[in-house]
């Protein structure tokens, strides 16, 4: 029995004895999230080792550059090419993970995810450089919403200087955000116009971390366990899934506006004739 709550971890309690969290619960039901989980959306998790940092800059790039062509760059590849594409990042250095979501907006509108990149103890360089790489590749980038807060504020400033304020929007999630701004991901959750979600554990977990605290939701200050690895999670990829959702409704959401040319001096020359 002790394994079975240390498999739990940090929702042993609410999940084997009944025991409601603090603030009301998980806010997403097991049932709903699975119901939109897809087991063909893979998840790439890329973790450094301790000391990575101090390799040389050129070694990180070649090596990261290695691992991004082997692993992402055929998911990349794959993606078809007319599609409109959304991306959520959620920052983290040394603690947390980054998670970063991408969404394909299909032409119901319904969202899907093709796959989810987790990174784990990665050097702020070796971030940027993924980053760029993800995101240059995204087919017809529409929009992304990074999280800013601490160290993201400046990959989140940098990416909005590289593809533009109009496509890059740099969040600092606060209780208000939460507030307008998960309700619409639970919804989209029902609708089933938000699915593929990967069929994960630690996805799963990260989304049933989702709690209301003081009538938000939200995920709050406690840390769990990880599933895939011996490192800690904070509902990284609900985070990034909302920010991802943000993103698709909220940037470049207004409809295609076309200018016309300016006719030719030679054209108005030639009407009278």
């Amino acid at each position: 029995m002790a394994s079975v709550y240390k498999f739990y971890g940090a929702g042993a309690s609410e999940e084997l004895d009944c025991v409601p969290a603090n603030g009301g619960g998980a806010w997403l039901s097991r049932a709903l999230i699975e119901s939109r989980m897809s087991a063909g959306t893979p998840v790439l998790r890329l973790t450094c080792p301790e000391g990575y940092e101090l390799k040389p800059d050129d070694v990180r790039w070649s090596e990261t550059q290695d691992w991004l062509d082997e692993n992402l760059k055929p998911l990349l590849e794959a993606l078809p090419a007319d599609a409109r594409s959304f991306l959520g990042r959620d920052f983290g250095r040394s603690g947390d993970l980054s998670v970063d979501y991408p969404l394909l907006q299909e032409k119901n509108l319904v969202r899907r995810v093709p796959f989810v990149l987790e990174l784990r103890n990665v050097p702020f360089k070796q971030q940027e450089q993924i980053a760029w790489y993800l995101m240059d590749g995204l087919p017809n980038l529409m929009g992304a919403a990074l999280d800013a807060r601490g160290n993201g504020s400046y990959l989140a400033e940098y990416a909005m200087q590289r593809y533009g304020s109009s496509r890059v929007k740099q969040v600092m999630p606060t209780e208000n955000w939460y507030r307008e701004h998960m309700p619409p991901v639970k919804a989209a959750l029902e609708d089933g116009n938000l699915v593929d979600l990967p069929k994960d554990e630690d996805t799963l977990d990260d989304l049933r971390a989702v709690q209301v605290v003081n009538g938000v939701p939200r995920v709050p200050e406690q840390r769990s366990k990880a599933k895939s690895d011996s490192g800690k999670r904070h509902g990284d990829s609900a985070i990034a899934l909302a920010l991802a959702y943000f993103a698709s409704r909220e940037i470049n959401k207004g409809p295609v506006k076309a200018s016309s040319r300016r006719r030719r001096q030679a054209a108005r020359m030639l009407e009278d004739y």
